[in-house]
């Protein structure tokens, strides 16, 4: 696991295996597994993130995501969203469906 400087946690974090680029901000109650996340990068509380998957600089992963593994995220996304796949489309379903850290 690797923490550039000036990285901001929330509560109730677990970061297992995870690379997290400078000046970026994980929301409380997320889980991020084996995954590279570049600088400036801010994901909001509730959200997975799966192994493998790289999130580029400056982007705003939304509330409650779930990001399965080897996923490429290089735009923001919403509220509730479920990425997987080697083409990183949203889910039709929608993410409140699933229960994390509650």
């Amino acid at each position: 696991m690797t923490i550039h400087p000036f990285v901001s946690l929330g509560d109730n974090v677990m970061l297992i295996g995870t690379q997290v680029g400078h000046h970026s901000i994980i929301g409380s109650h997320t889980l991020l597994s084996a995954c590279i996340l570049g600088g400036s990068v801010a994901v909001a509380e509730g959200s997975f993130i799966g192994m493998g998957t790289i999130i580029n600089e400056s982007i705003q992963v939304g509330r409650n995501n779930v990001i399965g593994s080897g996923c490429l995220i290089r735009k923001h996304t919403k509220d509730n969203a479920v990425y997987s796949g080697t083409e990183t489309k949203p889910r039709a379903v929608d993410a409140t469906r699933f229960t994390l850290f509650k």
